[in-house]
């Protein structure tokens, strides 16, 4: 057992009906805090999650209803004064693994930060590797951290803190409260640290979480459609990507090739039953160039990083997900749009105001 951490994080576990995984997950991270740190908002369980918890840990509160995760984070943060006592809050999903690394890597982090000038420090998550679609998330958090967010790291302007994964100063909530009105709202506090400057955002590739992601296509489906509409209302929350902030840049970026990727794909299915009447080249060329030039190298790199020798295997699998995901990509655009709700959309009668 790892030596427990007396450190000044304060951790926040919003959970709705876990009554299958919070043991585990609280016996887990007791190995590396006292009890007194961990804080679990039961919002509006059915299953006994509350009761679980109750034997774990000392500072349990229900809410009577579902209410979502921003508000059991804000009903914890106010119920135990959270700001007033700790200098560091961690919202942790209830399905989520801690590291034995995770902890010590960001307090270094933040140590080292002597001005003060982090809202907030990124760790890695890793994904489960159950069947496929777990296999093809695994790839995907592989290569987009690697790539991706190591690059945002250094050029300041990371597009999502994760919420099974971020460690923030509580002065982030001194000056708001944790966001409520959208389908993502991690991604939503992170485009308010950028917009409001409160601060930089660090990305700790060592800093390790384990989490649970869906192992059926149609929670896969789901998850993916919820991520992306609520994508898509923050950029229009946020004017995004009008601002001339590292974060519009970043945005703009992978939004437009997202969506070029999405209608690339359209264009494929529409086209493929005319495949044999027209040269079979215009489909095999830039297909062998995608498998050799990045889909086997990344899922090399991956299977040998993350030691899952089967993933190779899933090749036909990846691109079944990949034009899924980039079609509901498309999907979500129109939706949120031009949706006519007074919540969201860039052409609906009241836009998103920052809160």
């Amino acid at each position: 057992m790892a030596n427990r951490l007396r450190n000044p994080i304060a951790v926040i576990i919003p959970a709705h009906n876990e009554a299958a995984i919070i043991h585990t997950t609280i016996k887990q991270l007791l190995h590396y805090l006292p009890r007194h740190q961990i804080y679990v908002v039961d919002d509006g369980s059915s299953d006994g999650t509350a009761s679980i918890a109750q034997k774990l840990v000392p500072h349990v509160i229900s809410h009577a209803k579902n209410m979502g995760k921003g508000a059991a984070i804000n009903t914890a943060i106010k119920r135990w004064r959270l700001l007033q006592k700790y200098p560091y809050i961690m919202p942790l999903d209830a399905d989520t693994t801690i590291s034995p690394n995770f902890f010590p890597a960001i307090l270094a982090f933040f140590d080292q930060d002597i001005h003060q000038n982090f809202a907030c420090a990124n760790g890695r998550v890793v994904a489960y590797q159950k069947n496929w679609i777990t296999a093809y998330r695994m790839w995907e958090y592989e290569i987009g951290q690697t790539i991706h967010k190591a690059a945002q790291s250094i050029l300041g302007g990371i597009v999502v803190s994760p919420g099974c994964a971020t460690v923030y100063r509580s002065s982030v909530f001194r000056q708001f409260k944790f966001p409520t009105h959208s389908l993502a709202e991690d991604m939503d506090l992170t485009f308010t640290i950028h917009r409001r400057h409160l601060g930089k955002i660090g990305f700790i590739s060592q800093a390790e979480v384990i989490t649970q992601d869906p192992s059926t296509l149609i929670d896969f489906i789901h998850q993916v459609d919820r991520w992306y509409t609520g994508l898509w209302q923050n950029i229009c929350k946020h004017n995004l990507p009008w601002e001339g902030q590292m974060l519009d840049f970043e945005i703009a970026l992978l939004a437009t090739e997202a969506l070029f990727s999405g209608f690339l794909y359209l264009c494929l299915i529409v086209l493929l039953p005319l495949s044999f009447s027209i040269d079979i080249r215009l489909f095999i060329i830039p297909l062998a160039i995608d498998i050799c030039f990045f889909i086997l190298p990344t899922l090399i790199y991956t299977s040998i990083r993350r030691r899952v020798k089967r993933m190779i295997i899933y090749l036909g699998h990846f691109y079944l997900l990949r034009t899924l995901s980039s079609l509901i990509f498309i999907k979500c655009f129109f939706k949120v749009m031009f949706d006519q709700q007074p919540a969201f959309g860039w052409f609906s009668p009241r836009r998103y105001q920052l809160i």
